[in-house]
């Protein structure tokens, strides 16, 4: 027998593969790979503007996003396509992000930098919106009149 087998089979003696422990693991492979799916994308930013690549990168994650001077809020349909703009168009800000229920973190708020124009954001029921990714939020967009928090359990009420 060689003896990679015997060492592979030597190491798995002591590997826990209970029910808890899988689900556990399964947890933290999904974690990390939300991490270094919301990260920043320098290119998008470059192609398409602070607001439209913000704009892409929520609605691609199941959020809606509405625009100044537009009553149209533009999310994916059943069919997971969405309708915004592949090009940078002056003059186009992002007005308002209703973003509840998506598993937005504290990395993909590094895509939301430059909104100077945002004024409504709504994190409802954000599994992942906790008090460090809060103090991002109170960072980055000083224009901001209304943040909706309701079901964010990891947010304290420090809220720092």
């Amino acid at each position: 027998m060689p003896m990679e087998v015997l060492t592979a089979h030597t190491q798995m003696r002591y590997v826990d593969h209970s029910f808890d422990n899988i689900r556990r693991f399964r947890r933290y492979r999904h974690f990390q790979h939300l991490q270094y799916d919301q990260r920043m994308i320098p290119e998008r930013l470059l192609f398409l503007g602070p607001d439209l690549a913000a704009a892409h990168f929520l609605v691609h994650r199941g959020a809606s996003v509405k625009f100044v001077g537009d009553d149209t809020w533009y999310k994916k349909d059943k069919n997971s396509r969405y309708n915004l703009p592949g090009t940078k168009i002056p003059g186009l800000y992002l007005e308002a992000i209703d973003a509840s229920g998506t598993e937005l973190m504290f990395e993909g708020f590094e895509n939301l930098q430059s909104l100077n124009h945002l004024r409504m954001l709504r994190l409802a029921d954000c599994p992942y919106i906790d008090d460090w990714a809060l103090s991002r939020i109170g960072g980055m967009m000083d224009r901001l009149e209304m943040l909706d928090l309701s079901g964010c359990h990891r947010v304290s009420a420090k809220g720092k």
